[in-house]
């Protein structure tokens, strides 16, 4: 027997349907009716369409002439309204910022460059002066703006070279000498003279400058930190030259020649033998700005007064110098399964010497409280003992005893008894060594080395070589 549907919605579903589309069907023929009395008011599209046309034509005219103010005429009449009491302040011009040059110094007829300090603007190179002095023959040169190429006359005088970069005038005075047509050749040779900081160098002249008449105004002197073995050097200062060490003479009693130049400090004089002529017409200099156990390389080159360039354009051939250490120590006896090392080490009010007993594996050296004054003086040297061993035999070396450490980089070196690797310990001698009164030090050692006070004291802690120690222990 079918199911017979039952209820409201099952009975008159199509009908409710229907219903629903017509009353849709209304609310949407009152809503265009709404929408077209809202549209009636609306002005009509011709007018638009119009207002659009006269918009694209006035697009086209050409715009009015906007009349010109005399704006002259206004600040005239400004100023004739000034008072007396408000009087304009007096017109201030600024000229051109001017940049000069040190003054070059060139022979006659001689065909010559300048290299200004930025580029010149292309024709705005002058020659002030007369005429014949210096020519310009070319601007840029060699499509370099800050280089000029002139070339002097046959008359001596005074000119001015002129450019313009930028608001900045570039002014660099050029004198014709006769007598300065000459070229400053380099220093015979640079020597090292002490490797203990700081370093000295001692500087040759050489006599083909003199046979040229070349002035020698100072030596400058170029240095390179070998730790950038490839790196460039650089001016580290000049070393002047005196009128003695000009003229070659021979020296007397005990001093040596020279003076030192900026970067250095002054030297004072040292014992030792007379000089010879080679000797009184060298130049020493000296480097303070050095570290220790630090290899630096040094050349130099003549710098002239009366030569173009004025230095020379080689240097001399570059020397290597092993800045020795501001401490050192030497194997000097055991004791059981202890070394003893002496420990020298250079402080700013001399050099002194202590005595330090080291087990394996502890650095060599230490701290200690001066007896004299009381503060505390480090003496550590960032190497540690390692292994030592009695009674080896070396070739050419014979019995001996050896000491294994490793240095403040970590690598293993070797050192024998009594052997002594810096200059530390000559300077400590001569200055156990020197009387009361003297401030000298041994020859060739600057006295200006801290390490040479006057009446300077033995080591620390001992007595004099071959003398018994404190305690009974005497050098073995």
């Amino acid at each position: 027997m079918p199911v017979q549907k039952k209820g409201f919605l099952f009975t008159y579903f199509e009908k409710a349907v229907c219903a629903v589309v017509a009353l849709g069907l209304l609310l949407a023929v009152v809503y265009a009716v709404r929408r077209a009395g809202v549209m009636g008011r609306v002005a009509p599209v011709e007018p638009v369409l119009v207002n659009i046309e006269s918009i694209e034509q006035g697009g086209k005219r050409p715009p009015a002439p906007i009349p010109k103010k005399d704006l002259l005429e206004e600040i005239i009449g400004h100023l004739e309204a000034v008072t007396a009491a408000g009087t304009l302040p007096p017109l201030v011009f600024y000229p051109l910022r001017s940049q000069v040059y040190t003054l070059a110094r060139v022979g006659t007829e001689k065909e010559f460059t300048l290299t200004f300090g930025a580029p010149l603007k292309e024709g705005s190179v002058t020659v002030e002066g007369e005429e014949p002095i210096v020519t310009l023959l070319e601007h840029p040169v060699d499509e370099n703006y800050r280089r000029v190429r002139l070339v002097s006359g046959s008359e001596e005088g005074l000119a001015m070279v002129v450019g313009k970069s930028g608001n900045q005038r570039h002014a660099y005075p050029v004198e014709v000498d006769v007598n300065a047509d000459k070229t400053a050749l380099p220093p015979a040779r640079i020597a090292v003279v002490s490797t203990q900081r700081p370093v000295v160098l001692r500087i040759e002249h050489n006599p083909q400058n003199e046979d040229q008449e070349v002035e020698v105004l100072h030596y400058e002197i170029w240095r390179r930190d070998w730790v950038d073995p490839l790196g460039d050097y650089h001016k580290v200062g000049n070393a002047a030259v005196t009128a003695a060490a000009r003229a070659g003479a021979a020296i007397r009693g005990p001093r040596f020649g020279g003076t030192i130049g900026p970067g250095g400090r002054a030297m004072a004089p040292v014992l030792g033998r007379a000089g010879t002529t080679a000797e009184a017409a060298a130049v020493r200099w000296q480097d303070n700005d050095v570290l220790g156990g630090r290899t630096y390389s040094y050349k130099a080159r003549t710098v002239g007064s009366n030569t173009y360039p004025a230095a020379s354009e080689k240097f001399t051939e570059a020397v290597l110098v092993e800045v020795s250490p501001d401490v050192d120590f030497r194997f000097a006896r055991f004791m059981g399964e202890k070394v003893g090392c002496d420990v020298v080490k250079l402080f700013p009010d001399g050099i002194r010497q202590h005595t330090f007993w080291v087990s394996v594996g502890q650095e060599i050296g230490g701290i200690i409280k001066d007896p004299d004054t009381g503060q505390a003086r480090n003496y550590l040297t960032g190497a540690v003992l390692v292994d030592f061993h009695r009674a080896v035999i070396l070739p050419g070396v014979g019995v001996t005893d050896r000491m294994v450490f490793a240095d403040a980089e970590g690598n293993l070196r070797i050192r024998l008894r009594k052997d002594e690797k810096s200059e530390l310990w000559q300077l400590e001698e001569a200055s156990r060594r020197v009387g009361p009164g003297l401030r000298a030090g041994p020859i060739g050692v600057p006295a200006g080395i801290p390490g040479v006070p006057t009446g300077a004291r033995g080591p620390t802690g001992g007595a004099r070589r071959g003398l018994p120690r404190s305690g009974g222990q005497r050098r073995r």
